[in-house]
């Protein structure tokens, strides 16, 4: 059974700040690049703020809150003496941002920012804590921190944030970036705790937003007139694979066969579940990017976003969180930001992020994980450094964001300012 909790908000103490340098932008293609990090210490003491302050507002007994805390500066000490978790242990707590998007009510037609945050475990928790704050640069609460308390034995756990654009607009009017940060605390099976804090930045793309609020189009999904087509820059998709291939209205992934319907056949003999899996795509932002953060490597690139830059396949009814493993013909293992290319067209004020990871370097691995047949959302995490706002732009002053692609709506909201990743159907 669960218990949903809105939790009275005060501000939070002004966490993110980062001004990076960049060189002159030109209209070529930009690797992938390593930004400047920040120091842990700094970003200790920044998890350390944040869950204080949280602590002080969210419904947690006494007991809990020490509990969490405790917990808190333990994954810290094993962090500063090289004992983390094992990244096979981590992915059983994935604990990761789904999206930030603006959507329209299919209810009272309004207009809404939405920001949601999911934990999940492979096999259930008994007792979980997810929280999700939104704050603005200078640290004041846009919303009431959105809380659930998850007492069931479950998989996981979604907490969402929604906020009116309308209430934006007039309470934050010069509001360019969202800081959206979110703490989990969750018993796992064999009776342990897990406490975990991350924490992201969205940039507000305000140019869709008010193009879509002037609009006198009042329908749900994505119609813009075809005035406000020609002359608003978007952010569009493109996607070759993975897409229907047989044209049935679903992508299926089939492991260990080959069905008349599967789009993509593992052709691996049982008990082995995996899939080879062609990603090919291209995603055009109405923002100038300077460097894309890579995949590989520490979470603390940024010193404020704590997502990786990667691709991530969920089960909603196991919980389990898989990401595509990338080999290539000699056997060398490669993250996903090194198949991705940057092309920045600085006149337009557009980038082009594509990618192309061809069938054979690309396998999705342990497909039990996931469930027998069913549907299963993904995303693609994009970490990104540039000038996304106004504010960046005439100073040139680049600041790290992220964008999200997912799969996974908020149920009764029509979404539109950036674009959708089809479902995904596993079998095997």
């Amino acid at each position: 059974m669960k218990k949903r909790i809105f939790a009275t908000t005060a501000a939070l103490l002004c966490l993110f700040t980062f001004n990076g340098h960049a060189g002159v932008l030109t209209d070529t293609v930009i690797k992938a690049q390593k930004p400047v990090q920040a120091s842990p210490k700094a970003k200790e003491k920044r998890r350390m703020q944040a869950v204080n302050q949280r602590l002080q507002q969210a419904s947690l007994s006494p007991a809990a809150s020490r509990h969490l805390l405790a917990l808190l500066e333990q994954q810290q000490d094993r962090v500063k003496t090289n004992q983390a978790e094992p990244a096979a242990e981590a992915a059983e707590y994935s604990h990761l941002f789904l999206d930030m998007n603006i959507a329209r009510s299919d209810d009272n037609g309004q207009d809404y920012l939405i920001i949601q945050a999911k934990s999940s475990t492979l096999g259930g928790s008994d007792l979980t804590y997810l929280d999700l704050y939104l704050g603005d640069d200078s640290g004041s609460a846009l919303t009431d921190i959105a809380s659930e308390l998850e007492t069931s034995n479950t998989a996981t756990t979604k907490v969402q944030a929604k906020v009116p654009l309308t209430r934006l607009k007039t309470e934050f009017p010069d509001l360019e970036m969202i800081h959206a940060d979110s703490v989990l605390d969750m018993m796992v099976a064999d009776g342990s705790r897990v406490t975990q804090l991350i924490s992201t930045r969205y940039a507000i793309p305000w140019q869709q937003i008010n193009a879509r609020l002037a609009s006198a189009d009042t329908a749900s999904g994505d119609n813009y007139s075809s005035q406000q087509t020609k002359t608003l820059q978007q952010t569009e998709l493109q996607l070759s694979h993975p897409g229907d291939l047989n044209g049935d209205d679903q992508i299926k992934f089939c492991f260990n066969h080959n069905y008349y319907d599967c789009d993509y056949a593992g052709g691996f003999p049982p008990p082995y579940k995996a899939v080879e899996v062609p990603f090919q795509g291209k995603l055009v932002l109405p923002y100038e990017i300077l460097a894309i953060y890579p995949s590989a490597g520490t979470t603390d690139l940024t010193g404020i976003i704590d997502s990786q830059t990667n691709i991530y396949v969920q089960s909603a009814h196991w919980g389990y969180s898989l990401s595509p493993v990338f080999t290539t013909a000699d056997n060398q293992t490669k993250p996903f930001s090194d198949y991705l290319s940057l092309n920045v067209d600085a006149k337009q004020g557009t980038s082009t992020i594509e990618w192309s990871i061809p069938r054979q370097e690309s396998r999705l691995n342990n497909g039990e994980y996931i469930g027998y047949a069913q549907q299963v959302d993904w995303l693609i995490t994009l970490i990104l450094s540039g000038y996304p706002t106004a504010s960046a732009k005439a100073a040139q002053t680049p600041v790290n964001f992220q964008v999200t692609l997912s799969s996974e709506q908020a149920g009764g909201f029509s979404h539109y300012a950036f674009p959708k990743l089809s479902p995904i159907t596993l079998e095997y």
